[in-house]
């Protein structure tokens, strides 16, 4: 495995208080980027969210990506829904887990939306894709499905006096996920098979909240970028960016995803004078869409990919290239 760099925690604890002692956006470094737009879960205001027909709406309207939720079926098939139930997008009941594929592909996944997508199923991470392949990013959001809160700590103590992750560490962090038996490993592990079954390695980032999840895919498949999601908001904000910040560093993850409510201008300083991209969904407003790509972020994820084009668009801020133009 390729060695995986971090800060030292001297270094991470200083960047931290840069957080919170600067509080004016003109005293920050920011790297002047193009924005992408990530149409949410596809093109979820105009089509059933997570569908098939959604994602080829976001494709018509000419996002940059398409954003999608995923966890497993009963058998571990990689499905594509946000929520732990099939109650609120189709019109069965019941947990998703407790459900094989050929049981959730007998939902209605679309009337709730409207009566003409009435034919839409529940999509497989595969099918979404080989739709996307070669037309569109693809943002795959594990979603958490394990309560992994005494392993993680676990971890920690383990990594207290680790700078980087090493091989030899990896080894023992992959050690002791396998031992806890958390759901995120095989869903990982399938996520990383659908990708390359479709080969489609240069044409997605993967997102979660999952620390396992997202240790698991720098472990197992280096190649694949992936972006930690977290909004400062939980106990103190200092103690939640010091978690976050760690694991974002010790794994070498390409960046962090927020909401718009956790936005803090030296946040998005100290990913881009890392190297690393800072995202933010939940953007709608032309207001919105202003001040954040005034502010220097890299993407935006939105119910509303053709406001948000729009918008960029009239400023001068959206990126000219998609990620398959030629040069």
């Amino acid at each position: 495995m390729q060695r995986i760099y971090t800060l030292h925690n001297a270094t991470l604890l200083l960047m931290i208080g840069t957080v919170f002692s600067t509080t004016h956006a003109d005293e920050l470094y920011h790297k002047q980027t193009p924005v992408a737009v990530i149409a949410h879960r596809g093109a979820s205001h105009f089509a059933p969210e997570n569908t098939l027909a959604a994602f080829q709406h976001a494709i018509e309207l000419k996002a940059d990506w398409f954003e999608l939720d995923c966890t497993l079926s009963k058998e571990g098939q990689v499905v594509v829904i946000h929520d732990q139930t099939v109650d609120r997008t189709t019109n069965g009941i019941g947990a998703v887990a407790d459900m094989t594929l050929p049981e959730l592909k007998r939902l209605d996944a679309g009337s709730w939306k409207d009566v003409e997508f009435a034919d839409e199923r529940i999509p497989v991470l595969e099918e979404a894709l080989q739709l996307a392949k070669g037309k569109i990013g693809v943002y795959i959001e594990i979603k958490e499905s394990d309560d992994d809160a005494a392993l993680l700590r676990k971890i920690l103590r383990t990594m207290r006096n680790e700078p980087i992750m090493t091989p030899a560490v990896a080894k023992e962090v992959l050690r002791m996920i396998e031992e806890k038996g958390s759901r995120h490993l095989p869903l990982a592990r399938n996520v990383i098979a659908s990708i390359r079954k479709t080969a489609m390695e240069k044409q997605v980032r993967i997102e979660t909240f999952s620390i396992v999840a997202a240790a698991v895919l720098r472990i197992e498949a280096p190649d694949l970028q992936v972006v930690l999601n977290g909004t400062p908001c939980d106990d103190t904000p200092e103690e939640h960016l010091q978690r976050r910040l760690r694991w974002i560093f010790f794994l070498d993850l390409a960046g962090w995803q927020m909401s718009e409510r956790g936005v803090n201008p030296a946040l998005v300083s100290l990913m881009h004078q890392s190297g690393k991209t800072f995202g933010v969904w939940g953007v709608d407003t032309p207001k919105d869409i202003k001040r954040l790509a005034q502010l220097g972020v890299d993407a935006l994820c939105t119910d509303r990919p053709d406001i948000c084009l729009k918008v960029l668009q009239e400023m001068g801020a959206h990126q000219s290239k998609s990620i398959f133009s030629t040069p």
